[in-house]
């Protein structure tokens, strides 16, 4: 695969719709994003650890990005943003970024997982069960994750998921093993 022009994933993240209304909104829906994505890059994974993350590197987050009166968003603006930040859009966007800063040569090798996303289920003891599940292309070479596609089991399969994902990755011309 030809690199890509390496992009500045903090850029691209400008072009994410915010769903919040413009009165009372401090922080700029990409700065809110960006430490979302730093915090689970370094390993602080759920909503209390981000802030964890954010206490801990106050100091250079506000140097770096020069936030509006030197502060970080609040605990609950990080959780308003992730309940409702639009994930197709943010994994395009995270995917184009990755592919820019990766070359993935033909001796690679790329695997693909899924999972179900704890806490997703409605209506679990019924057959109306519906569970949100994440595909992800990783990258054993650079140990970093290529994409990732959402998928609700109720209607849609994994496999054309897959599908999508090989062929975004241009995956198609290598040599598959299961």
């Amino acid at each position: 695969m030809k690199k890509q022009k390496t992009l500045d994933l903090y850029e691209e993240l400008g072009s994410m719709p915010d769903f919040r209304r413009a009165e009372g909104r401090m922080h700029e829906l990409r700065f809110v994003l960006i430490i979302v994505i730093l915090s689970v890059m370094s390993g602080y994974t759920s909503l209390r650890s981000i802030k964890d993350f954010m206490e801990k590197n106050k100091k250079q987050l506000i140097n770096f990005f020069k936030p509006k009166d030197n502060r970080l968003p609040s605990f609950q603006t990080v959780g308003r943003v992730l309940q409702h930040a639009d994930f197709e859009k943010l994994s395009d966007i995270f995917h184009h970024w990755a592919l820019s800063q990766s070359l993935i040569t033909k001796k690679e090798w790329i695997s693909l997982d899924g999972k179900v996303s704890r806490g997703t289920g409605e209506f679990a003891t019924s057959s109306y069960q519906n569970f949100v599940s994440i595909i992800t292309a990783f990258s054993n070479k650079q140990k970093r994750a290529l994409l990732s596609k959402k998928i609700h089991t109720k209607k849609e399969n994994e496999i054309p998921k897959v599908q999508e994902i090989i062929q975004l990755l241009n995956l198609k011309k290598m040599r598959a093993y299961t």
